[in-house]
């Protein structure tokens, strides 16, 4: 081993994270993909985190580069996203860990997954008929209704079946089980997925039928703080976005 003497030294002084932490999300839907959120304390140089789902470790696509937030200490909070897309209901257990302890560090959410809302119904012929599975029922969703559901089946109107519902070749049919269709309420905010810092972004509150009156936001960082915002009608909000909110939490109601 090497050693230096000299009149002035320097060091980096390393240490890792004490907790990480799954945020976001209550539950989960089949069919339907969701971003969950991990996050460690402060450490140096930053953690490097891992995702499992059910015990499987998680790469590529299905979750994100971690990204990396510094303290006011000059520390590091290292931050990853999962994007998870259920098959089916029931239960699934998502697990994020930080890389390279002797002791591991992780933390562990079981998720409920609730059945379908929505299926993609598609036909060759317009005149043919769509089968329908067992347990939906056809609705009927055309140019004029189209942006009453548009927040509940975004995740299934891709370009490709866009031109279909054009063609008449593509349809949706809903579940008959109430509790697979309710969301906070029936209440859904609109609007995109990811903003950059210093952004203006507007939201939108939706709900499955059409409305007048006029909603009411709740809208906060992650530590629950309040974030101020602007209205621009009786459905629609403006927020900016900081680097020191980390993330948003919006909620929408009539009350």
């Amino acid at each position: 081993q090497i050693f230096s003497v000299d009149k002035f030294m320097q060091f980096d002084v390393h240490y890792l994270p004490s907790e990480v932490f799954i945020t976001g999300l209550v539950e989960l839907q089949a069919g339907v993909e969701k971003i969950v959120k991990c996050h460690t304390d402060e450490s140096y140089p930053a953690a490097k985190l891992v995702w499992r789902v059910d015990g499987v470790v998680v790469e590529g696509v299905n979750s994100s580069m971690p990204y990396i937030e510094y303290t006011d200490s000059g520390a590091t909070e290292a931050w990853s996203d999962l994007f998870i897309t259920p098959e089916s209901e029931g239960e699934v257990t998502v697990s994020c860990e930080v890389e390279g302890q002797e002791d591991v560090l992780t933390d562990s959410k079981v998720f409920k997954v609730k059945g379908k809302c929505w299926e993609l119904l598609l036909r060759e012929y317009s005149d043919q008929e769509f089968y329908i599975p067992q347990g939906f029922q056809f609705v009927d969703i055309n140019e004029n209704n189209f942006q009453t559901y548009a927040p509940q089946i975004e995740h299934l109107v891709t370009s490709d079946v866009s031109e279909k519902m054009t063609d008449s070749l593509a349809g949706f049919a809903k579940s008959s089980i109430e509790e697979n269709c309710l969301n906070e309420d029936d209440f859904y905010v609109s609007g995109p997925q990811t903003v950059e810092a210093g952004e203006e972004v507007t939201l939108r509150c939706m709900k499955n039928h059409f409305r007048d009156e006029e909603s009411t936001w709740k809208v906060t960082s992650f530590s629950g703080a309040d974030i101020p915002f602007k209205s621009v009608n009786f459905s629609a909000i403006q927020v900016s976005a900081a680097k020191h909110h980390k993330s948003l939490n919006i909620k929408c109601s009539d009350q």
